[in-house]
């Protein structure tokens, strides 16, 4: 079982081997430092390919349910990620 002590936000960004992992990365667009994915695959830690959102800028998706705007659910259908408006029935042969 692994372990180690908690730290703080602080120490995590001081410890050298949080530098050493390559655990930050600066955003995209933005520059800031960012706290990469704790993971590697093939030897390589998964580079940021997008910025953070800003303050505000999903509100009004999330405040009116529309997360994705006209034919989402169509593309969700088509992918095979969403069922039908019928919930399915026409793809089971129940309609």
């Amino acid at each position: 079982m692994p372990c180690a002590p908690l730290l703080t936000v602080p120490e995590v960004l001081a410890e050298p081997q949080t530098h050493a992992l390559g655990m930050l990365e600066k955003g995209p667009e933005t520059g800031v430092p960012l706290m990469n994915l704790p993971l590697s695959i093939d030897g390589r830690r998964p580079e940021l390919r997008r910025r953070p959102p800003r303050l505000g800028e999903h509100n009004e998706e999330i405040l009116t349910g529309d997360r994705g705007g006209a034919g989402t659910r169509d593309r969700g259908v088509r992918n095979g990620v969403a069922l039908p408006d019928d919930g399915g029935a026409q793809r089971k042969g129940t309609q």
